[in-house]
């Protein structure tokens, strides 16, 4: 593991006998959900090309110890560069299958400034992946809402995570799923609908649920045809590919006024971009209404 020092070794006052009090905690997005340590932990710590091994002698307030002559401070300052686990074992990133695996691969690293008796290092998560068990919707019922768990023995519920970066942090969505049927919605209550099956009919995913609409490669022939028959006045219900659209364009047409072929395509994207809008709300399970976010509520006031 290397070191970034601005001050050599030769610098530093080991003539102390009293070293540098360190102390260690863990900042958020690390290994350990509660950002704990569970004593025991090895630290290496370098200054220059000096290398000493620490280890968290206390858990709950991170003190640490080492057998080795300590780091110590009289005045100014100087860099210092830490790591755990301190081991001279190479760190295989190539399985992380699963929790043991995932947390062998584990590095937390800190880069500070000792420039006073007492030190507070705190370490960052550096290389493993989010371990995450999400586990309340799948089993979380509201009558109310109509979410239910299950029915009959058939579970509904499920939890889709979206994560990314932005910058140095991770951003994690939740996307909450419900599968349930009823008479009136046959291919699902949080599906969409019926009446805009004529653009969609599949069931959105990950990528939908991100704000970029996945559609029929069907509707590039269908869409040209309906600029045909709109710029020409034809009878759209008196073709069977696009018949499905014409309540639809009937609809919508008197808001527009002159529409040519210059500007036909433009307007039936946008249309498209409307029903894809109600897309996203039949198939969201908390709608963004009064009544779906107090129902919302209630469900965070359950977590």
């Amino acid at each position: 593991m290397g070191g970034m020092s601005c001050t050599r070794e030769a610098d530093i006052d080991m003539t102390d006998t009293d070293g540098v009090v360190f102390s260690a905690n863990i900042g958020q997005a690390s290994r350990r959900g509660d950002n704990s340590w569970t004593g025991g932990e090895l630290i290496g710590m370098q200054v220059g090309e000096s290398i000493k091994t620490y280890r968290i002698s206390d858990a709950a307030t991170g003190a640490m110890v080492t057998d080795d002559e300590p780091y110590t401070w009289t005045s100014g300052e100087y860099q210092l560069h830490a790591w755990s686990p301190y081991t001279d074992k190479s760190i295989s990133l190539t399985n992380q299958s699963d929790a043991e695996k995932m947390f062998a691969c584990d590095l937390l690293e800190c880069n500070t400034t000792v420039n006073a008796k007492s030190v507070q290092l705190t370490f960052k998560h550096k290389m493993t992946r989010v371990w995450y068990e999400l586990q309340q919707f799948p089993g979380y019922t509201d009558e109310e809402a109509f979410i239910f768990a299950e029915t009959d023995g058939t579970p509904h519920s499920t939890i889709t995570p979206i994560a990314r970066k932005r910058g140095d942090l991770y951003e994690l969505d939740l996307t909450l799923r419900n599968n349930i049927t009823t008479e009136e919605h046959p291919l699902g209550v949080y599906h969409p609908h019926a009446k805009l099956h004529h653009i969609k009919k599949e069931n959105i995913g990950l990528i939908e649920v991100m704000g970029l609409a996945v559609l029929p490669a069907r509707l590039k022939e269908e869409l040209e045809l309906l600029a045909e028959y709109i710029l020409e006045g034809k009878d759209i219900s008196s073709n069977e590919k696009i018949e499905k659209h014409a309540a639809w364009v009937a609809e919508f047409l008197p808001k527009y006024d002159n529409l040519d072929k210059d500007n036909i395509q433009d307007v039936l994207r946008k249309e498209v971009g409307n029903v894809f809008v109600h897309v996203l709300e039949d198939a969201g399970v908390y709608k963004c209404t009064a009544e779906g976010r107090e129902a919302f509520m209630r469900f965070i006031n359950k977590l």
